[in-house]
């Protein structure tokens, strides 16, 4: 998620969790237990998850229109037909 740079080289999308290893390590220097909110900040995603499904919608339909099969994608070939009684 965020490539090979390093922390401090990173844009905004990082800036919590520079934020929360440094008040893990200054705990840690202090002998004392890595705070609550330290470790939150660190599982704290870097986009969040409604982002991140409608980038990967946004792909896959990108995808499926450069392959001409935009129209096809809600096709399900393998669920019977219908008939007129249902």
């Amino acid at each position: 998620m965020l490539g090979d740079k390093p922390l401090r080289e990173q844009s905004r999308k990082a800036r919590h969790l520079m934020a929360a290893f440094d008040q893990a390590v200054a705990a840690l220097d202090a002998g004392q237990d890595i705070p609550e909110s330290a470790t939150t900040g660190i599982r704290k995603r870097a986009i969040p998850a409604w982002l991140y499904f409608a980038i990967a919608n946004l792909g896959m339909h990108i995808g499926a229109a450069k392959h001409g099969n935009l129209l096809k994608i809600g096709a399900r070939p393998y669920r019977p037909k219908r008939t007129a009684r249902e």
